[in-house]
């Protein structure tokens, strides 16, 4: 919050009032925005900082050559679409 504050110019901006503006827009993230893009989580995101402005995510590594090189999913041969054409 802090930082966004900045970069828009107000300079007189407390901490203490980031700590509070921090609930709300953790709440507008996740009931506004996550549902828009189909994007849940079943557990918090729990940010961990690593230096100043900086912060990150913890979640699994994945290796690009794993996944690239890992076989790429079926697709099911019996889905089929039917037109019904019903009339009055």
């Amino acid at each position: 919050v802090i930082i966004f504050v900045r970069d828009v110019g107000v300079t007189n901006f407390k901490g203490t009032v980031a700590a509070v503006l921090t609930y709300d827009v953790e709440y507008r993230v996740y009931e506004i925005i996550q549902p828009l893009y189909s994007f849940y989580l079943n557990d918090n995101l729990k940010f961990q900082h690593i230096t100043t402005n900086q912060f990150y995510v913890e979640d699994d590594e994945w290796e690009f050559e794993n996944v690239f090189s890992s076989a790429i999913p079926r697709v099911s041969t019996d889905v089929k679409n039917l037109i019904n054409w019903i009339k009055d």
